[in-house]
C-alpha cells in the first residue's frame, strides 16, 4: 500500500512510521565550510528552498537541522532571516547514520 501523506511536512523514518519528535542534533556537526547562505524572502517556505537548492522539497528537514530549527514553522523564520544551505546532503546522512538516527 502506498504511503499516505497528511502534510508536506510529515516527519517519518525510512520505515514509513511517523516519528514522535524531531531528532535533536547539534547543527555545528552538520555544517560545512562549503555551505552557502540565503536570505529568506517574503512568502518563501523551507520546502521551496529545499527544492531549489537541494533538488527535492522533501529535504526541508535538512535545512531545519543545519540551522537548528525545531520546525519549518519556527517563529524565527521571518523575512530577512539568513539560512545556511548545504551544498551536499551526503555528509548530513553520514552524520545521522553514525548517530543511528534513521530518517
Amino acid at each position: 500500500m502506498a504511503k499516505q501523506s497528511t502534510s508536506r511536512y510529515d516527519w517519518q523514518g525510512f520505515d514509513g512510521k511517523a516519528m514522535t519528535s524531531f531528532p535533536y542534533i547539534n547543527p555545528l556537526e552538520l555544517q560545512s565550510s562549503d555551505d552557502f547562505f540565503v536570505k529568506l524572502q517574503y512568502g518563501q517556505r523551507i520546502d521551496h528552498l529545499a527544492y531549489k537548492y537541494l533538488g527535492d522539497g522533501h529535504y526541508w528537514w535538512v535545512i531545519c537541522l543545519v540551522n537548528g530549527l525545531k520546525t519549518p514553522f519556527d517563529p524565527s523564520l521571518i523575512t530577512g532571516t539568513i539560512l545556511r544551505i548545504p551544498t551536499t546532503i551526503a555528509q548530513i546522512f553520514k552524520v545521522l547514520e553514525e548517530k543511528s538516527i534513521q530518517i
